[in-house]
């Protein structure tokens, strides 16, 4: 059912492995459009809906819940159906959800649409690490580099839209794009991809994949560490333009380049970390990250002057953005190969179940305090999951 690497030459260009690349990326790039266009139009959102950021952090809450969700029966079903089923029909319900951003929102429409577009990404994203693993080995590192730098780009062009749609005070508009592209992979997928579509009747078994994958003690710790990244992710990026804004004073311009300077620093160092961890041990490099990326939102936290909090976003954005493609590549190096989609599947249940509380955790600490003391309780965040990592990385844990 799924075409092995050991039949295909690992070409990120050429050929069947190149043309599959090439469109996964292009997806993954359409999805991060979509939801990061979501933090940068939030502001605007509030104010229409006339709701509070408490209220605006639920709502995105619930999108990353739904992904969270979705992580598990997405890999389940595609190491039982394939994965160009799971793919598709992930690009279908986030069509239905950014589309319904489209017509007259109101807060309850807000909330279903961030649902669709939680599950159809979750459903998305776990077949498109799967089908990647399988076409590629020796070069899996940064294969999953590459795809995750087309999210970096998404960002990069979100944040670039953001400034005309809201100047023009149609925030709606920005996600006609999404739309187009998310259409665009799904038809090429189905011409490309070497898959035929599977539907059979499918046993979670979620109870032995959730022993299987958490019976070691380095997979338990190693599952809290990537919380603490995703708790941070999640929370930063779901507020940063709006933070930038309410408590250093940004412009809305100002905010929009703060708010891409992640995605632009993703696009360089993603793939290079994915690349660099092919070659030497992954968890060191991961555990680095975390810690550079600690210093880096310290220095947004305290820094008075905005070209310091500039560059603060930039060492933020390098530690951190190193991290996921080559914790991907580890995990689905130690996963095995009829589980993989599985159990790397329940694993991202985990952490992004837990991560998806990021955006609450910084709405309800905003209305009490501000955006920059809730920054600080995920600072913490950043240093514990580092150690746990380099601890974990000495002990074999």
């Amino acid at each position: 059912m799924h075409e092995s690497a050991e039949t295909t030459e690992e070409s990120f260009v050429r050929g069947y492995t190149g043309r599959i690349t090439i469109v996964l990326a292009l997806g993954s790039l359409g999805v991060s459009i979509g939801r990061q266009m979501l933090p940068l139009v939030l502001p605007s959102i509030i104010d229409e809906l006339s709701i509070t950021s408490a209220k605006a952090g639920m709502a995105l809450t619930v999108m990353w819940a739904a992904f969270a969700v979705s992580q598990y029966p997405a890999g389940r079903f595609a190491d039982q159906w394939s994965r160009t089923t799971i793919i598709v029909g992930g690009l279908a319900t986030m069509v239905v959800g950014f589309g319904l951003l489209l017509v007259g929102l109101t807060y309850p429409l807000f909330v279903v649409s961030a649902g669709c577009i939680g599950i159809g990404a979750g459903l998305y994203i776990i077949s498109t690490r799967t089908m990647l693993s399988d076409l590629f080995v020796e070069r899996r590192g940064q294969a999953f580099g590459i795809n995750t730098s087309a999210n970096m780009v998404g960002g990069a062009f979100a944040s670039a839209v953001s400034v005309v749609i809201l100047s023009a005070g149609v925030w709606e508009y920005g996600f006609l794009p999404v739309l187009v592209v998310l259409l665009s992979v799904s038809f090429l997928l189905h011409l490309w991809s070497q898959e035929s579509y599977v539907v059979t009747s499918v046993t979670l078994e979620l109870a032995s994949s959730t022993k299987r994958v958490f019976s070691r003690s380095r997979m338990r710790w190693l599952v809290v560490a990537y919380t603490m990244y995703m708790l941070t992710w999640q929370g930063v990026l779901s507020f940063l333009p709006t933070a930038l804004r309410a408590d250093k004073g940004f412009s809305p311009e100002l905010a929009a380049v703060g708010f891409a300077i992640p995605f632009v620093v993703g696009i360089v160092v993603m793939p290079l970390a994915g690349k660099m961890s092919d070659g030497i041990a992954r968890l060191p490099i991961t555990a680095g990250g975390l810690l550079l990326s600690a210093a880096g939102l310290t220095t947004i936290i305290l820094a008075p002057y905005p070209l310091v909090i500039l560059f603060g976003i930039m060492l933020f954005a390098l530690g951190l953005l190193s991290f996921p493609p080559v914790m991907q590549a580890f995990l689905m190096d130690v996963f095995p190969d009829t589980n993989k989609g599985g159990d790397f599947g329940i694993f991202r249940t985990m952490y992004f179940g837990i991560g998806s509380l990021g955006p609450t955790y910084v709405g309800f600490v905003s209305e009490w305090f501000n955006y920059l003391v809730a920054f600080a309780g995920l600072v913490c965040c950043l240093l514990a999951g580092g150690a746990i990592i380099f601890w974990t990385h000495l002990t074999k844990g």
